[in-house]
Order: structure tokens, then sequence, then C-alpha cells
């Protein structure tokens, strides 16, 4: 894999890498959901959580009306139409009203940079990752989520990266993978 993004590498006082089992469940949580939804090259869905209970959860997506058509999922275009999961998750905790302030948002991934700015307008206070997913983050995208760390350590979010494995499929650049 080529990669040029590595989480560890980062002189963060917030971030914590774990193999702490309960982080395990709420990621599997993430791929269990991810696996039943289709996107051409990456799945992800992150969760909002309260107290360790799932407030909410949702997926990368087109927006709501939008039907499904190849010219939103080709590239370059998927990156314009279609919302990122934690994004698309902050957007569904306003329309329902729920609080994000003080949330923690756990996705299998990292956030990009416009949804690293997402996280920290909506006050979320903790992100969790997954170590492994992480790694496999090409080239295209090291630049993207280097300026989206470096955001979240300015805006004190915490981040939790769980480093171990989840035993559970992953899908991710077109290929699947044992998370």
């Amino acid at each position: 894999m080529d990669t040029l993004f590595n989480i560890t590498d980062f002189e963060n006082p917030n971030i914590v890498v774990t193999s702490d089992e309960v982080y395990k469940s709420l990621l599997k949580g993430c791929y269990v959901y991810a696996n039943k939804w289709y996107h051409p090259s990456t799945y992800v869905w992150a969760l909002l959580v309260d107290d360790w209970k799932v407030v909410l959860r949702w997926k990368n997506v087109l927006p709501y009306r939008l039907k499904k058509r190849d010219k939103y999922f080709d590239w370059p275009n998927k990156h314009i139409y279609i919302n990122h999961a934690e994004r698309d998750l902050i957007y569904k905790a306003a329309n329902r009203w729920i609080k994000t302030e003080g949330l923690v948002m756990v996705m299998h991934w990292f956030p990009c940079i416009e949804c690293a700015c997402s996280v920290i307008s909506y006050w979320i206070k903790e992100i969790i990752v997954h170590k492994q997913m992480i790694e496999r983050t090409n080239r295209d995208w090291s630049d993207n989520l280097k300026s989206s760390m470096e955001i979240l350590e300015e805006a004190w979010i915490k981040v939790i990266v769980y480093d171990w494995k989840i035993w559970i499929e992953g899908y991710m650049h077109w290929e699947r993978w044992e998370a």
C-alpha cells in the first residue's frame, strides 16, 4: 500500500493510541453498517455517541432527493456530490434537533478537512478512528488528512486511535480487506 499518512507520526498531545476493547465494538458497528451500503470505492459510516450509546449513525451518501446516477459517483464528481459520512451525520443530527456539543464521533477512517471543520464547528469533543483503515489511505488523501489532523489539534479535539484488528471485512479504494 502506497501511503504517506501515518497517524502515529504526529506529536499531538490530543492523540491517544490504544488497543482497549471498549473502542472495538463501536468501530465494528461502523464496519457492519458500511458493509450494507453501496459506494463504488470506499464504504464509510460514522456514529454519534453519548455515554457509550449510539445516538445516530449515517454514511457516505448523495444529498437527499438526488437520484443515484453514475455521473455523481464517477471521478472526480464523487468528491463534489457525495456527502461524507461525518458531515452527513452532522446534517442529520441538526435536522433532528440533536445537540452535538460534547458528543463523540466514531468513524473507521479519518475525517478530511471539510469533515474535520464540521466536527470542530459542531463542538464534537472527541473522535474515535481505526488505525488499520487509516494506514490504507493512499497518496491522494495524504495532504488533506495531514491538514485535518493539524486543525483538529489546534481545536483541541481528542483523537482516539484504535490499534488492533476488528475482525470484520472492510472495503476501501476498491479493495476488500480484513479489518
